[in-house]
């Protein structure tokens, strides 16, 4: 497992508990252990507040499997361990500031007082923190401030178990908790395909549909948006086709450190057959991959050639690791949904391009009510010289739009320049391009539990202003 956080939060428990079986236990067994005897001292590489909140609410979410058949003597030390931890969490669960989302640290000391003898005493301050946590990172329309997906999702399965086990210890959750709760839900449920799947954007590989099902149903919200515009994504649905946008500025550059340069990039899910893509999160795959994926190009969009609408760059972050963060991404991105007749229309612009090149960019989408034709149109909208920080020769600029698919579909270039896109959940679709040439290149798909990225190809039409 090369994501750090991965790693040393303990995520990839979930997993193993999920499969349940006897090679899944030994496995979980196997790799606690080895954690405990490299890092277990207390202090050094994986023990942050974070992390270790992480790290202990799946240890005591999913004890069972982990004690199942050990001996006395590794019952002592995995024990001994669960205290270290939350001895730690007691001390530096607050360590934190206005920015950095501190909800894990919290929530593993609520466990901890749940769960773990003689620190039943930290639960009324924690819940506290909690409640003030919920108030200042989960806004109004129940987004963050790094607009990951699943940051989104992570959180919301915090608050969720963490509910269940106060009410279980007969402790009210907050109002303040139930609030989040309900404010998060319906945005998850704006956020996800027609598969059940999470989108793909800044950071999110797109969770699988029976998780974020289960805690969706554990919440005991069933309510549904009624707004176009969530957490700065925009969807559109017709039929059995979700279309889900990106339509909205960059992170806080501190809550930046996974997000993608991806405004006017968008998915769409016909079915249960994911179609048109975005590469999804490089970070379990080495820096290359993870700079490579986050780069506008990786993404199904409407760009300058070779020209990322956000700019990756290095500081060191708050846990004293040097991340790359984005910035100079668009200050101005402009929505509109509007019903039209047979189907509903959605415009998208933005300005990341407008102080170097003088220019902004438009994507208008048209879905049908059934959810089988799309229409697109992608507009360069020249600025004057008063709008632009410099004169700027912008004619033989190149641009490109993307076609980024997923694995299981298949793409041919027809006679007629028209594009077949054929898959086996999503039939046969037809995509054309008014006055434009198609071609078909390598591209890559990220999926968790896979060693590497998986091949796949994406379509890309070319053109410069003057041709355009």
């Amino acid at each position: 497992i090369e994501n750090y956080e991965e790693l040393h939060g303990f995520t990839w428990l979930d997993d193993l508990a999920a499969k349940g079986d006897k090679p899944a236990t030994e496995i979980a067994q196997r790799w606690v252990f080895s954690w405990i005897e490299k890092y277990g001292s207390g202090s050094g590489i994986g023990w942050t507040p974070k992390l270790t909140g992480k790290r202990v609410i799946r240890l005591i979410h999913h004890e069972e499997i982990i004690l199942r058949g050990l001996s006395e003597q590794n019952k002592r030390t995995y024990f001994r361990f669960i205290y270290k931890q939350a001895n730690f969490l007691s001390k530096r669960f607050n360590k934190t500031n206005k920015i950095t989302m501190n909800f894990e640290a919290i929530v593993g000391l609520i466990y901890c007082g749940l769960y773990v003898d003689g620190f039943e005493s930290f639960i009324t301050i924690a819940t506290e923190y909690l409640s003030r946590e919920c108030r200042d990172k989960i806004n109004e329309d129940g987004g963050i401030m790094s607009r990951n997906p699943e940051d989104l999702l992570e959180i919301f399965t915090n608050l969720v178990w963490v509910a269940h086990g106060l009410h279980d210890a007969d402790w009210t959750p907050s109002q303040a908790h139930i609030e989040a709760i309900n404010r998060i839900a319906p945005t998850l449920r704006h956020l996800r395909h027609t598969d059940g799947s999470l989108c793909r954007f800044n950071g999110s590989c797109g969770k699988l549909s029976s998780e974020l099902d289960r805690y969706l149903f554990l919440s005991g919200n069933r309510k549904k948006t009624t707004k176009f515009l969530k957490m700065g994504y925009a969807r559109l649905e017709g039929g059995r086709t979700s279309i889900i946008q990106d339509a909205g500025s960059l992170p806080n550059l501190f809550q930046s450190n996974l997000a993608h340069a991806s405004v006017l990039g968008f998915e769409l899910t016909h079915g249960r057959q994911p179609l048109i893509v975005n590469c999804g999160s490089g970070a379990n795959f080495g820096r290359d991959w993870y700079k490579a994926a986050r780069a506008t190009q990786s993404h199904s969009i409407f760009c300058i050639k070779g020209q990322s609408s956000a700019k990756l760059t290095r500081y060191l972050s708050h846990n004293s690791k040097l991340a790359e963060f984005l910035s100079q991404g668009p200050s101005e991105v402009i929505t509109n949904k509007l019903k039209l007749t047979g189907g509903t229309g959605l415009t998208v612009s933005h300005n990341a391009y407008a102080s170097k090149y003088g220019i902004n960019l438009e994507r208008k989408l048209e879905l049908s009510d059934n959810g089988e034709i799309l229409t697109g149109s992608d507009q360069i909208v020249p600025l004057s010289t008063a709008g632009r920080s410099r004169a700027t020769s912008y004619e033989d600029l190149e641009y490109e739009v993307r076609f980024q698919f997923h694995p299981e579909v298949k793409v041919q270039i027809l006679d007629n320049d028209m594009v077949q896109i054929n898959s086996k959940y999503g039939g046969t679709w037809i995509l054309e391009a008014l006055n434009l040439t198609p071609s078909i290149h390598p591209s890559y798909y990220f999926s968790e539990g896979q060693s590497s990225p998986i091949p796949t190809q994406q379509v890309i039409y070319s053109t410069k202003l003057n041709d355009f």
